[in-house]
């Protein structure tokens, strides 16, 4: 076996024993030659092992049984594709012998098959596929190819293309992650489904002297868009579904809203994971007043055509793009979609603290939302711990607030628990309009939400800081601690305002503290001000900036 030493490869079986090993040749025509050898009386010997072969990494499919697989043709894309953090397998012998591997591994995993750009490459794919599906009929496999491949091309030239063009490895992976996770339907020109052949693609360039003007539409006049998501926010007990129930039920019968902004009457979706239809969201929507006959909700979808499975039912998530539409398209009224929380409907194997896999799940939905135009809100929890805004306390990812065209945190009033508050925080459309408060009463099984008239003038940033000076008031640090924590914080706001992820920084690197500089903050009156970034600075107040040092 004459040529070059081109790689080789040892595949294990499930308790980690190598039974086969592949040789690659690289010889000096271009061509290349493989050879597999077998354990034999502990050493190798030529030929393959008794078949069904393992798949190559079998070990770490086998350790990590919720991530997505991606499969491909040869040793060296598995290996590309492991270096970005991404876990994939292959089978032995090249793309002329996935039948003599076992991949009933695969058949209860979510599956994206990666073909090379040439018709033994497609070949491969569909073989593979069929492979899987024969041992699980119901699998969860797609087909993907690569945009922009060379002929011949794979997936280790689709890695360095992008590697050229100034992408890191993290940034691949999340680009490779998107494509495969997408539903939406290539045909409507939104997205790419992982399942499509996908050709080379060309950009798609709009002169803006061609794009003609319009108006925000409004289901909620400065609070929630037509068109566009929303995401209301909150610690759980703190109400956010009570004011989704209350937005419902103003749809369902049109009208007013609470401040006086007029409701379009239409029909409601409801997509929520956390309350018992017949308990909990009738009877609260019952005690809105809401009309019943315009409230649907939408919990399961029904398979059709799966190999003897017609009928059967599954969780709902929305990955499920096309039912979503579907179920969307059947009442031409619909006005808005409610999902709650959103976290629950991510789908199978999404790490909400992903950016590229949340955005890759949320941006066809907002797609939706604009080519039906209907508002659809999104509701989720907040995380624990301290921030400068209000925004990045949402548990996750930061994908969840960008998607977002308007985001309201739904909290406890701090100096009144029995009050709600609804606050504004990111507001891309419209100026950050006032909050509102309201009370959760008792109305038969279930509470009932009632608004307050008067408008609440504060932000939801200004409530998280009216937050942290309460707690920071309760027994904290020693009172030496806190001095020499507000004299620190003086020196350095003494020139004039800073950014607050420096001060921040700069307390770490001091062994300050952040809680302790929080709480001095406050006695020193820092003032906090919001920059067009949406960043923070921090600045002594008036009283103390006179006396700073004068160049």
């Amino acid at each position: 076996m004459g040529g070059q030493h081109g790689g080789s490869w040892i595949y294990l079986d499930k308790d980690g024993h190598d039974v086969l090993l592949v040789v690659r040749k690289d010889r000096a025509n271009g061509k290349k030659d493989f050879r597999q050898l077998h354990r034999e009386q502990g050493g190798w010997a030529f030929g393959a092992p008794e078949q069904p072969l393992p798949l190559y990494r079998l070990p770490s499919l086998l350790q990590s049984p919720t991530d997505r697989i991606f499969v491909v043709e040869g040793e060296k894309c598995v290996e590309a594709l492991a270096r970005l953090g991404c876990l994939a397998t292959t089978s032995a012998g090249g793309a002329r012998s996935p039948g003599r591997s076992d991949w009933s591994v695969l058949g209860s995993r979510v599956v994206t098959i990666l073909t090379d750009n040439d018709d033994p490459g497609r070949a491969y794919g569909q073989k593979v596929a069929s492979l899987i599906r024969a041992s699980a009929p119901a699998a969860d496999v797609g087909i993907l190819e690569l945009p922009g491949l060379p002929v011949h091309g794979d997936v280790v030239d689709w890695i360095e293309q992008r590697r050229r063009d100034g992408l890191d490895d993290a940034s691949i992976a999340g680009q490779l992650c998107a494509m495969a996770v997408t539903r939406v339907s290539a045909r409507t020109g939104e997205s790419i489904t992982a399942g499509e052949p996908v050709g080379d693609c060309e950009p798609v360039l709009t002169c803006l002297a061609d794009v003609a003007p319009q108006e925000v539409d409004w289901l909620w006049r400065g609070r929630v868009p037509l068109g566009r998501l929303t995401m209301f926010a909150g610690n759980p007990g703190t109400g956010k579904s009570y004011v989704t129930a209350a937005i419902a039920a103003q749809v369902s019968l049109g009208g007013e809203f609470p401040d006086g902004a007029p409701c379009v009457r239409g029909d409601v979706l409801l997509i929520s994971a956390e309350d018992d239809p017949a308990d909990t969201i009738r009877p609260r929507l019952d005690g809105l007043g809401a009309d019943p006959t315009r409230l649907l909700l939408l919990s399961m979808v029904r398979l059709r055509g799966k190999g003897g499975l017609e009928g059967r039912e599954r969780m709902f998530s929305l990955q499920d793009i096309e039912q979503l539409e579907m179920a969307i398209r059947a009442r031409p009224t619909c006005r808005l979609v409610v999902v709650d929380p959103v976290g629950s409907y991510l789908g199978k194997n999404i790490d909400s603290h992903r950016d590229s896999e949340v955005r890759s799940v949320l941006a066809p939905v907002a797609a939706l939302a604009k080519k039906y135009h209907v508002a659809i809100i999104v509701v989720m929890h907040r995380r624990k711990g301290t921030a400068d805004r209000a925004d990045d306390l949402l548990l996750g990812s930061v994908g969840f607030a960008g998607i977002a065209r308007s985001v309201w945190h739904v909290i406890k009033d701090p100096k009144n628990p029995a009050r709600r508050l609804m606050l504004c925080g990111k507001q891309n459309l419209s100026a950050e309009g006032d909050g509102l408060a309201f009370r959760i009463e008792n109305g038969g099984s279930v509470g009932r939400l009632v608004w307050e008239s008067a408008p609440v003038r504060m932000s939801a940033d200004e409530a998280l800081w009216s937050e942290q000076t309460i707690r920071e008031s309760k027994p904290g640090p020693a009172p030496e601690r806190r001095e020499e924590a507000e004299l620190w914080l003086r020196d350095v706001l003494a020139a004039g305002p800073v950014d607050a992820k420096d001060v921040r920084e700069l307390a770490a690197a001091t062994d300050h503290s952040w809680r302790t500089v929080q709480r001095a903050s406050g006695s020193v009156g820092v003032q906090r001000t919001k920059r067009f970034d949406g960043g923070w600075t921090w600045g002594l107040p008036a009283a103390l900036e006179s006396d700073r040092p004068r160049s």
